[in-house]
């Protein structure tokens, strides 16, 4: 979901059907956006074309203002992507024919813009074409997408065996970008995506994990088998304290973990029903000392 400003708004949907074999949900045959450039007021919406044997799952979508979006689907069906681009609000979307994620183990994990000329995407590890050398495939463009660079081999650290990056979970603050793996490490980089540091942050795979400026941000680590802990960063990501609220158990379930900008209030909404709710909404304003349940019901299950 993309707040661009107080009138324009992008969001990308999926449909997920409830699985009875594995107890959960699983992937549906289509993907959706949603758009609005006048508050919310009105919204635009539509469904990606692509056929739907290919259970198709909108992994990332970025943009740079209400007319100019970029969109990945990942066909879990066949494995493969599809980029689709827009310059109308969603009107009509145009397939890309750019070379870029074609390897059979790319995976989309974000595009982000910080205006109209300045953008990265970034995805699991793959080597070059015709290589066997794994680093985390990440592109930049200067151009506003005509054309994308892949961040050379000595820019990025390595990644570890089987390590890959978590959908949607990263943040971009100017040209200071992070995005975070299931091994519990947090990848950074200070120049729009051109050279990167990372950082062992938890054992675990981080979620929920967002920066609301270069300095204060909040993500989730689990941790099999055992309860899982929130952890805050006042100082980019070098420190990160545990405000794990006591009375959130290995049997609930985290749908929304929001740190509110400026103030820094934590905001979580649990529901011990991996489906939906009933949920619960809890506010804590010292950084997990304390927590004030402000709101349970059906409702409301997310937040940002």
């Amino acid at each position: 979901n993309l707040v661009l400003d107080e009138n324009s708004v992008w969001m990308g949907g999926n449909e997920f059907v409830w699985d009875t074999s594995i107890n959960n949900w699983n992937f549906g045959q289509s993907a959706y956006f949603y758009s609005t450039s006048d508050g919310g007021q009105t919204w635009k919406s539509g469904r990606f074309d692509i056929a739907e044997a290919r259970y198709p799952y909108i992994s990332a979508l970025g943009a740079w203002d209400a007319k100019n979006a970029w969109a990945a689907v990942y066909g879990v069906g066949d494995g493969t992507n599809t980029i689709f681009t827009t310059n109308d609000g969603g009107d009509h979307w145009t397939e890309s024919t750019l070379d870029i994620f074609k390897n059979e183990s790319s995976y989309i994990n974000a595009i982000s813009f910080k205006d109209s000329l300045n953008g990265f995407m970034f995805g699991d590890p793959t080597p070059l074409p015709g290589g066997v050398d794994y680093f985390f495939e990440i592109y930049t463009t200067t151009d506003g997408g005509k054309s994308w660079n892949r961040v050379p081999r000595e820019n990025i650290p390595d990644p570890l065996p089987d390590e890959y990056g978590i959908t949607d979970e990263y943040s971009r603050i100017g040209d200071k970008l992070w995005f975070v793996t299931d091994m519990g490490r947090l990848f950074s980089s200070e120049d729009g995506g051109l050279h990167w540091d990372v950082d062992q942050v938890a054992d675990g795979s981080l979620t929920l994990f967002r920066f609301v400026d270069k300095d204060h941000g909040l993500t989730y680590v689990s941790v099999p088998q055992q309860t899982g802990k929130l952890l805050y960063t006042n100082d980019g990501g070098i420190n990160w304290i545990d405000v794990t609220p006591p009375f959130v158990t290995s049997t609930q379930y985290y749908f929304s973990v929001t740190l509110i900008p400026q103030s820094y209030f934590i905001l979580i909404n649990i529901s011990e029903n991996v489906e939906g709710g009933p949920y619960k909404s809890y506010l804590s304003k010292d950084l997990g000392k304390t927590w004030l349940q402000i709101g349970e019901g059906d409702a409301f299950s997310y937040a940002r």
